[in-house]
């Protein structure tokens, strides 16, 4: 099998799966769910029966169950994802746009931040291994990581916020006018750096220990020890040989990781009052508003899966063993 049959195979897979994972979507949230008809939770004793019958021909509810499949399949793929349950209903594109931008402004930097900071962190203290500064890396890589990330969000609001006051508690901006864009993006900055923060902190510990455990193993084994006795200096074999050599397990777990971003992290957007993709989804969760339920459960199940189409790529580009064994 050539490499790319091989690859051609993953990508079919790959659709297969996610297909597969729309298909079970809908059948949880419209067949099993407890909700199948909206209007009957509009308590509303003036709203008319006509307008109920409105709503249901504009959520396509008055269709047959396979032409609601054909329709959510529809809106899916094309990221359209129709219209809320929602009274006055409302497209949910324009509402995913505006919440995945807020989304990712936090959980999109926060989690770069924490796998550079992290993953060079980690590869120096392999290279101290046993020293000092080894053991305090490893100490607070410890602590950060199995610390609970809502503690150290409180305990950065009650300090850094409330005491200190050097960043806002809450919310996204300032209510005003603003005389440039400069001073609006400065402002917005104002507000995520201190979710930012607490967010890189939280998930630092993690990525320094797991990089340096790496390390460590790959430090003993004999193309290393040559190149220190070539006199090769401590850099070079740190980051072109060590670091190298680790990087296709670094690299599956980053990619495995960022499909988590789209989810959002509820606490943090609860405690900071930051509206995006993790409040909405469990708002509609517990409004029944399927809609919005099937189009960021979609989107979280598309990152998935293309996450792990790009693993098995990026494997078969970075571990040469791959290529020799899809030839043979």
């Amino acid at each position: 099998m050539t490499f790319r049959r091989y690859i051609i195979k993953r990508v079919a897979t790959a659709f297969l799966a996610l297909y597969v994972a729309l298909t079970v979507i809908f059948l949880i949230f419209r067949v099993l769910a407890p909700v199948q008809d909206p209007t009957t939770l509009i308590r509303e004793p003036s709203f008319p029966e006509w307008r109920k019958e409105e709503l249901r021909r504009l959520w396509g509810l008055d269709k047959p169950l396979y032409q609601q499949y054909f329709v959510y399949m529809y809106n899916l793929v094309t990221w359209q994802y129709g219209i809320s349950f929602e009274t006055p209903p409302t497209p949910i594109a324009p509402g995913m746009a505006w919440r995945l931008v807020n989304t990712l402004s936090l959980l999109g930097i926060s989690t770069v931040l924490s796998i550079i900071i992290g993953i060079c962190i980690g590869v120096f203290a392999a290279s101290r291994r046993g020293k000092k500064t080894d053991v305090l890396v490893t100490s607070l890589g410890l602590f950060t990581w199995g610390t609970p990330q809502f503690f150290v969000q409180m305990v950065f609001i009650l300090f850094f916020a409330y005491y200190l006051r050097i960043f806002p508690p809450v919310g996204v901006v300032d209510v005003g006018r603003y005389d440039s864009p400069l001073a609006l993006f400065l402002n917005i900055a104002w507000h995520a750096a201190l979710p930012i923060i607490t967010l890189t902190i939280s998930s630092l510990g993690f990525w320094a220990i797991y990089t340096r455990n790496l390390t460590v193993d790959i430090m003993t084994q004999d193309y290393i020890m040559t190149a220190y006795a070539k006199g090769v200096k401590e850099r070079v074999v740190l980051f072109s040989h060590a670091f190298r050599s680790i990087l296709p397990q670094v690299a599956t777990v980053i990619v495995n990781h960022f499909p988590s971003i789209l989810s959002g992290s509820v606490v943090t957007e609860m405690l900071f009052s930051w509206p995006g993709i993790g409040l909405w989804y469990l708002d509609a969760l517990s409004t029944g508003n399927q809609p919005v339920t099937w189009a960021i459960t979609y989107n979280y199940a598309f990152l998935v899966v293309m996450g792990f189409l790009l693993m098995d790529i990026l494997y078969g580009f970075l571990d040469p063993r791959i290529r020799v064994g899809v030839r043979r």
